[in-house]
């Protein structure tokens, strides 16, 4: 966030020349407000609903994530706070695909339930593992961390509430680079370069998914016309 204000800050003298991104909120608000062009996304990750697999059987794991407000999983859930990244994404795309009231009631339900709200998707990933928590969403690179870590953890197959995440890159307009900005973009975008962050887990694959997928769909001119509306109901319900 602070990241994005100072592009904003310095759109008549811009001093940065590329924006790049493993998620794909930031760079579409700078897109629509004209402060990065040749917008790019490419490979992707995906967010996931996790479980400590010592403490749950996959059996008896919630069948929706609606299912996280029940008393079953009072205090036993973690997410990142949903006003940042990767989580702010996914929550804003529930609004749309569940419409306001539900959506609202279930955010509400969340902090009712004694969600444990914190700082990054890696520490859902860290309290899950030590079944401080155990339950979680979190992102697939976080979890391949956690898991290379011989962490109790595996990932609960509901695709169609969860997002796919591409990454983004994008040229900054104006940018006092602008051939090595270019050059930049390109290589980022090698196949080898992609190659390596699948490799590594930073992600699932290098293509995006096809457009017929299992993902919970993201409609972004809904959620970047209702951001302000949608931003300060957060707040008000997690900030507290």
């Amino acid at each position: 966030m602070g990241l994005i204000k100072r592009l904003m800050a310095e759109q008549a003298q811009p001093v940065c020349d590329v924006f790049w991104s493993n998620e794909a909120m930031a760079a579409r608000k700078l897109s629509v407000a004209g402060i990065v062009v040749d917008f790019e996304e490419f490979g992707y990750r995906s967010r996931v609903l996790i479980v400590n697999t010592n403490r749950i059987e996959l059996s008896e794991a919630p069948k929706s994530i609606k299912d996280l407000v029940s008393r079953k999983w009072k205090n036993k859930v973690a997410m990142a706070y949903p006003l940042f990244g990767t989580t702010a994404t996914h929550i804003l795309a529930l609004k749309e695909a569940w419409g306001s009231e539900i959506w609202e009631s279930w955010c509400e339900g969340l902090v009712a339930n004694k969600t444990k709200i914190v700082d990054g998707n890696s520490m859902v990933v860290r309290l899950v593992g030590a079944g401080e928590a155990l339950l979680g969403l979190t992102d697939s690179d976080d979890l391949a961390v956690g898991l290379s870590q011989q962490l109790p953890l595996a990932s609960i197959p509901l695709e169609n509430e969860l997002c796919a995440i591409p990454n983004t890159v994008a040229m900054v307009k104006d940018a006092p680079h602008s051939e090595g900005a270019m050059s930049f973009i390109n290589y980022v975008q090698r196949e080898e370069i992609l190659a390596d962050l699948v490799e590594n887990s930073a992600l699932i694959s290098a293509k995006l998914p096809p457009e017929e997928n299992a993902f919970q769909s993201i409609f972004w001119p809904g959620i970047l016309a209702e951001e302000k509306e949608s931003f300060s109901f957060l707040r008000d319900t997690f900030l507290r």
